[in-house]
């Protein structure tokens, strides 16, 4: 940018000199007379500052754009690290709840060989669970928790689960209910 506008400034220079000298009879080596050289010369500059003006606008509005994406940017990083935090805590949580025998599965991240709450248990907390498949489907499906979006401070609904998490959902409970085929 630096050097188009120089180039500009240098134009509008010795346009300027040309008038003020009175040195117009030519314009970029064309005789055209005093008076039309001295219009073509006026006309010279008032291109030249507009030029200016046009690509300080946008290196201005590249800017603006570059500085929003940052903060969009940094919005994202924050709700990535909230939601990192938020798992952790919550894999911590499902840790405790694991038996011990089950808990090297947890540590290798083999999930899908867990027993988080036991038959035993089921049978303890069942006046707490959903009776009702079509319950428990819509439970899951429309299921929110409340986020504040960062760029406008907003609150809004965030679905809990995922449509992907939803279908891994579903695919974990098919092998189940494959496994459990007699």
């Amino acid at each position: 940018m630096n050097e188009i506008e120089h180039f500009f400034d240098v134009e509008i220079e010795q346009a300027e000199e040309r008038i003020e000298n009175e040195d117009t009879m030519c314009f970029n080596g064309v005789k055209v007379g005093r008076s039309i050289g001295k219009e073509l010369n006026e006309k010279h500059i008032s291109f030249c500052e507009n030029a200016k003006n046009v690509l300080k606008r946008a290196v201005d509005d590249r800017n603006r754009q570059i500085a929003e994406m940052q903060k969009h940017i940094d919005c994202l990083k924050e709700e990535l690290e909230n939601a990192q935090s938020m798992l952790k805590a919550e894999k911590g949580e499902l840790r405790t709840r694991c038996k011990e025998s089950a808990r090297d599965n947890f540590d290798n991240h083999l999930y899908g060989l867990l027993h988080i709450v036991g038959a035993e248990d089921l049978k303890t907390h069942t006046a707490e669970l959903l009776t009702e498949p079509i319950k428990v489907a819509e439970m899951l499906i429309y299921a929110t928790k409340r986020r504040e979006n960062c760029m406008t401070g907003k609150e809004y609904d965030k679905p809990v689960y995922e449509k992907w998490q939803l279908e891994q959902i579903a695919r974990h409970l098919l092998v189940y209910c494959g496994n459990c085929e007699g």
